[in-house]
């Protein structure tokens, strides 16, 4: 083994077929044993590495609690706005536990065409009241979506929070 390589994406099956390429007879169970032996395991990558550190960060956040301090004397809104994952609506498998009486059934296979549609949640966080407001839709136009849903948050929560505003913070 080339004690360089740190890493493989290949299966077992695409390691042993290479090596059958190069004219080694092998087998699965064999990959499986030498991968263990070298010291490769299965594991996820981990985000830790740093990307630095802005010479600019600190006066990037004092811009940040001076908007935000000019925002909330003004009477005007300050929000988090952010999209989740779509989720494919129906009986399908949902990691996870809960709460329940009796047992919870799902279909055995988890195929996208077993659903029906699809569900995209955008949510409002409005850090001044702490409050959270979500819209759910299933538009594949996620810019007008998201518009949209600002607009609901608006329409139906901010205008009658912030009656003074003339202007949003994101």
């Amino acid at each position: 083994m080339n004690e360089l390589i740190k890493w493989t994406n290949l299966t077992h099956k695409e390691i042993a077929s290479g090596l059958r390429e190069a004219g080694f007879t092998i087998s699965l169970p064999l990959v499986s044993k030498l991968l263990k032996k070298h010291g490769y395991v299965k594991r996820k990558a981990q985000k830790k590495q740093t990307i630095g550190i802005n010479k600019n960060r600190d006066s990037q956040f004092k811009n940040i609690a001076r908007l935000h301090t000019e925002y909330r004397e003004a009477s005007n809104p300050i929000i988090s706005f952010d999209t989740k994952k779509k989720e494919v609506l129906g009986n399908l498998y949902r990691p996870g536990t809960l709460y329940t009486k009796e047992t919870v059934t799902t279909l055995d296979h988890d195929f996208w065409s077993l659903g029906h549609g699809k569900v995209i949640p955008h949510g409002v966080y409005d850090s001044q009241q702490n409050r959270g407001y979500i819209t759910l839709g299933n538009s594949k136009d996620t810019s007008e979506f998201a518009c949209e849903a600002l607009k609901n948050w608006w329409n139906n929560y901010g205008k009658a929070t912030y009656p003074n505003a003339n202007s949003i913070k994101e």
